[in-house]
């Protein structure tokens, strides 16, 4: 395994991350939420590689926990009809916070054990990326994926679905262009 690779996969998903929401606003869905899937998989991809490099299994652990729990995250959100009861894309919010409180208040009991479980699963998620991000950075003894994990987590936190991305896209990218991965 080589750490040139795995910044290169590092630097290919953040800008990818990066981009997505640029192109949800232009109009280009779908080419946007492709460009967030990959750029979010790449990373993924990034964090199993480091996983093997520094022969720790439990980054790529927590990196397949939080994929698991953002994408249930956002199943739950689609089946549950979180656009409805936002009255807005939550995909396109920089923060669903003010949402938040009124769909809280307005909302059914269901809708509120959706709008529960979706927030509990992304933070979930997040927190699992941040572990993962935290240990790698450990590793290799390079602070900035620190940051990233922090990023994802202070995001989700407030959120931002559309913050996380452009945020930790670009901290992603940052990191694997000026980072140095100390060699195992």
């Amino acid at each position: 395994m080589n750490l040139r690779i795995s910044k290169l996969e590092g630097f290919s998903g953040g800008l990818l991350l990066l981009l997505s929401p640029l192109l949800l606003y232009s109009g280009l869905a779908v080419v946007g939420l492709l460009s967030a899937i990959t750029g979010f998989a790449a990373i993924l991809i990034f964090l199993r590689t480091l996983s093997r490099v520094y022969d720790e299994p439990l980054i790529q652990f927590y990196a397949n926990l939080s994929a698991l729990l953002i994408v249930s995250c956002f199943i739950i959100a689609r089946l549950g009809g979180l656009e409805e009861v936002f009255n807005t894309p939550y995909m396109l919010g920089v923060t669903l916070i003010p949402a938040l409180i009124n769909a809280i208040t307005l909302a059914s009991i269901l809708q509120l054990i959706t709008i529960i479980t979706f927030y509990t699963l992304l933070l979930l998620g997040a927190y699992s990326l941040l572990k993962a991000f935290h240990i790698a950075s450990i590793k290799s003894r390079e602070r900035m994926l620190d940051v990233v994990g922090y990023s994802v987590l202070l995001t989700a936190i407030a959120g931002s679905t559309l913050l996380l991305p452009i945020l930790s896209g670009l901290l992603m990218t940052m990191t694997s262009i000026y980072g140095k991965l100390r060699e195992p």
